[in-house]
């Protein structure tokens, strides 16, 4: 099975996304009282250390080199050695540290793209070549506070190991290719749950190269293999591949669950794959917290948690969760006065609980 690799779309994918937390436009020109006239060369290769350094701290992400930030193609002027400089910056503008970051020349428009792609560096903080440490906040790139970044040293980061084994025993048939457009048919648009870019379906409809841009598959020797994340994520039969690829949703009557002949649970479940079990799950809760809402009790659930909180919840728990812990479910407890998200695994570290209970702008994701 061949691997085609359309760079085309999917720049103009991440280009119809917009910038945000996982893209970044810079433009190669400069505006002022003469006119439209090209950057300095080396404050272009500067802003690409910087970004690209950012990214490798956060989750990884992809740098657009000729695009203006409001989405407008300009491209780059330079050719020859100038661009030779350019695409080699990855190298000279950051520190003792190689984050194998791509590079790809696409031409948009009768005009060059420089698209930089690089994924979430694993190990110490990485710095540019000014000693400067960033990372993602939102859709900047801003300095990583010293604590944190002395956090991030005492601890080793990424535990991602489980979704990016490979499944030798699956193929890309086993994978629904409809999972992965965005808005579904049929249903109103609403938040993705996967990095861009979704709007990559408006412009063909090559399934391979979304899983490959996504990094769910790996080619050896012409041999394509699915990594667990995708089946995870798009398996037509979920529980095959992951037994608790499932959500159970539990009404407790009262202020325990009990035990034995004092349970006091009603319980529904939904099951993967992830990118429909979020929607799946989402519904079934906005169902319960309705018939809640319906009976007029005093003091409900219902009225004092939002539809929007408990459905960040779900997206929180089944992204977030450690998968690698096969043998339980995500469960959500709905008490009469609390809701309480039970999903498998602790915080990725160094996220801490005193960091959310003081509402720290740290950020970490396991998957």
């Amino acid at each position: 099975m061949g691997m085609r690799y359309d760079n085309r779309a999917l720049v103009e994918a991440i280009i119809a996304s917009g910038e945000g937390y996982y893209a970044e436009f810079k433009t190669a020109w400069s505006y002022g009282p003469n006119g439209k006239e090209p950057r300095p060369l080396k404050e272009v290769a500067r802003d690409v250390g910087e970004t690209l350094v950012a990214f490798a701290n956060s989750d990884g992400g992809d740098l657009l080199v000729g695009v203006e930030d409001d989405g407008a193609v300009t491209g780059v002027p330079y050719e020859g050695d100038a661009l030779r400089y350019l695409v080699n910056a990855p190298k000279r503008e950051i520190l003792d540290v190689d984050l194998g970051a791509t590079v790809r020349t696409v031409a948009l428009d009768g005009k060059t793209v420089l698209w930089f792609r690089v994924e979430e560096h694993v190990g110490e903080p990485v710095v540019d070549a000014r000693g400067r440490c960033l990372w993602r906040r939102g859709a900047r790139s801003e300095p990583v506070p010293p604590r944190e970044i002395e956090r991030r040293r005492q601890h080793v980061l990424g535990d991602a190991g489980y979704e990016a084994t490979p499944e030798p025993r699956a193929a890309v048939e086993d994978l629904d290719p409809l999972l992965a457009r965005w808005p579904r048919p049929g249903r109103p648009p609403s938040r993705p749950p996967l990095r861009p870019p979704f709007r990559l379906w408006r412009h063909f409809d090559d399934f391979e190269t979304l899983l490959r841009y996504w990094n769910l598959i790996e080619s050896r020797n012409g041999v394509v293999t699915l990594r667990r994340a995708a089946l995870l994520l798009f398996a037509r039969e979920p529980l095959r591949w992951h037994a608790n690829n499932r959500l159970r949703i539990r009404r407790v009557h009262g202020d325990d669950e009990g035990f034995g002949r004092r349970l006091r649970t009603r319980e529904q479940e939904v099951s993967g794959p992830i990118a429909a079990l979020i929607p799946r799950a989402i519904d079934l809760l906005q169902r319960e917290l309705a018939a809640e809402r319906r009976q007029e009790t005093l003091f409900s659930t219902a009225q004092i948690l939002p539809e929007e909180a408990i459905s960040e919840c779900v997206v929180n728990a089944v992204a977030h969760r450690n998968y690698a812990i096969e043998g339980q479910a995500i469960e959500i407890l709905l008490f009469p006065d609390r809701v309480e998200v039970k999903s498998p695994g602790r915080l990725p570290e160094p996220i801490t609980v005193e960091d959310l209970r003081r509402e720290r702008g740290v950020h970490r994701s396991r998957n």
